[in-house]
Parts: C-alpha cells; structure tokens; sequence
C-alpha cells in the first residue's frame, strides 16, 4: 500500500489555502494539514478523513514548533509545505508607525504573518526534507511590488522580500532535491482585503480607495480555485519553474515592471486617473441617492 503524501496548508480556511485543499485531497494519495486560526477551519473539515484541520495561530512561534514536532511523530516524511496564511492592512505608509517612528501592531501584524512565518515554518521542515532528499515548498507572496500603488506599501514590501529569499533558498536547496516556489498571484477574489484600514487614515479617502479595490478585485479578479491548481501542479512536479506568476495581470504587471520605461510613472498616473473617476463616480451616486431621498 502506497504511504500517504503528507502536506501542512496554511491559510486554511477560505480563500486560495481553502481551495488548494480540495484539490490536494482530489488525489487519495494525500494527508492534508489544514492550519489557520480561525475556527471555522475545525468546522469545514470535520468530515474528511483526508485533512487534519489545525487551529493555530502561525505568529505563534512555540506553537508553531510544537504543531511541527506532532506532525513529524506522526509521519515519517513531509511532502510539500504550502504558506498560504496572509493578512493585508490597507493605509498610507505613514500610518504604520508611531509618533518616534517605530513599527505598530499593524505592521507587526502584517511583519509576522506574512513575512515571519513562512520562514519559520520552512525553517523547521527544510531540515526533513533534506533528510529525506525531496520535497516542495510553495510561498505564497504578490505582484503587488510591481506597482506603485501608494496604500499597500508594507504589504508589497514585505511580500518582495519573501519572494527575494524564496528564490534565493530555491537555488540553495535545488541540488538536495528541493522545489521551493515564489507562487504570485495578482488580484484574487478572496477576503484577504475586507476594508481593514490603518488607524489614522482619512474616512473619505478609504473609502475612494475601497471602492475602486473592490471594483477591480470583482472584475478582474483571479477564481482562487484557478490558483489552487497551480499550487497542485507545482506540488506534483508539473509546473517547475522557482517564480510563478498567476493571472493575467500579475503577468502582465511583471512584464511591464521588467521592460517597459518609466512603468512605476505611467502606473501611478493610471491609479490617479482611475481614482478621479470613482470619485466622479461616487458623487454621481450620492447625488442620486440625495434626490430619490427627497
């Protein structure tokens, strides 16, 4: 009898990680650890004998480890690692930092979730799957570095960084039989942007700024199961390539970030035209809504 697969997805309970365990557990072959902390990752997988639903906390570092060292008691081997967990703050760079400059807890929070993290948890299963001569990581990070978008900063920031050192670890581990992949994504229909603005950001300018988002997400917004497929593929040896770009526009955004002249210019007087035009738009409706109110 053929021994499972074993595979440990963050982000677990919606979204891309959601999607990408219902198309892991497709193949009988696979044991899926299904981690987040939200509880309702208990709930939608209670059912399945193929996922091991986890509630975890991944800023959580003695928990962290501890998850690891059971799976490992439990498994002689670990086959692919997805760090799918994000959160994303939305807010001017300057809202991220105190009156002295130092960091918030809102950029802590996107520094350990998004950046944290996935070091720690490739920190701990690195070391078994050299031991054991094979295995995949994928990190899930953005194309948001490719454009000059002035609101999520630290978020691109620190999303560039992770997919600098997945890169870098990818060259590094290639020769001990290791895949690890910068998978991203661009505009994805998920809740990972719910409106969560920094304190100190001008209501009416978030709220310009929301709405031209969630505009964008619900038009050109990638399916997340379409992004599943493409960890799955990765995960099986298909798709083999140390970045991978998803969607239409996260590859056009690289091309033209890579070739074109003047990009992050030509981008921001794009974003400030398409933010006149739903300001326009939005006084439109208001005005509307003022005369249908009288």
């Amino acid at each position: 009898m053929l021994e499972n697969k074993i595979a440990i997805i963050t982000g677990a309970a919606s979204g891309i990680g959601q999607e990408a365990i219902r198309r892991f557990i497709q193949n009988p072959n696979y044991q899926v650890y299904a981690v987040d902390k939200n509880p309702l990752v208990c709930q939608l997988y209670d059912r399945s004998s193929s996922v091991k639903p986890t509630l975890l906390d991944v800023r959580e570092r003695d928990a962290v480890s501890q998850f690891v060292q059971q799976v490992l008691e439990r498994n002689s081997s670990v086959e692919v690692l997805v760090n799918g967990a994000g959160i994303l703050n939305v807010g001017r760079v300057e809202t991220y930092y105190d009156i002295d400059g130092k960091p918030n807890s809102k950029y802590q929070d996107l520094l350990e979730t998004n950046y944290t993290a996935p070091l720690r948890l490739m920190r701990l299963i690195l070391p078994v799957m050299r031991q054991q001569g094979s295995g995949v990581i994928v990190n899930i990070t953005s194309t948001k570095e490719y454009v000059q978008d002035p609101y999520h900063v630290p978020y691109a920031d620190l999303k560039a960084k992770l997919t600098k050192v997945t890169r870098r670890i990818s060259q590094v581990e290639r020769e001990n039989g290791i895949r690890v992949v910068a998978l991203q994504p661009g505009n994805t229909k998920t809740n990972i942007d719910p409106g969560l603005w920094t304190p100190g950001s001008d209501e009416e300018e978030s709220y310009q700024i929301q709405t031209l988002n969630d505009w964008w997400r619900k038009v050109f917004g990638n399916n997340p199961r379409n992004v599943a497929e493409v960890i799955y593929q990765i995960a099986e040896g298909d798709i083999t390539d140390e970045r991978v770009l998803v969607g239409m526009d996260a590859k056009l955004a690289a091309i033209l970030h890579d070739h074109l002249p003047y990009w992050d210019k030509i981008f921001a007087l794009g974003y400030k035209s398409a933010m006149i035009l739903t300001r326009v738009s939005l006084a439109i409706q208001n005005k509307r809504n003022e005369q249908i109110n009288k």
